[in-house]
């Protein structure tokens, strides 16, 4: 198993347009060939470029990484290519004072 742990990411919800901040764990199973490392970090960087929210961010990553890795997706699930584990901060939570600012979204 390949893992890329602590990839920086930075995107912007599309419901409030405030800042996600976060970091991506991406692991992955090589199938028929092994991507290099820093192809992870650039799906990363590229699918939190735009404007989103969190779950749809996570699951184009998830999935980008597992096609790179050579998975093949049927009905919706992978069969076991590739794992995302995804920490981030919305900072609506922190603009509109909530009592848990210390919990993320994992």
């Amino acid at each position: 198993m390949v893992t890329v742990r602590d990839i920086t990411l930075t995107s912007t919800c599309e419901h409030h347009f405030v800042t996600i901040d976060g970091k991506a764990t991406v692991a992955y199973i090589p199938k028929d060939s092994v991507i290099g490392l820093s192809k992870i970090n650039r799906i990363v960087q590229f699918f939190s470029q735009r404007p989103q929210v969190q779950e749809r961010l996570t699951q184009q990553i998830l999935t980008a990484a597992a096609n790179a890795a050579g998975d093949q997706q049927r009905r919706g699930f992978h069969r076991c290519g590739a794992l995302l584990r995804e920490s981030a901060r919305h900072s609506r939570c922190h603009q509109r004072h909530h009592h848990h600012v210390a919990g993320r979204p994992v």
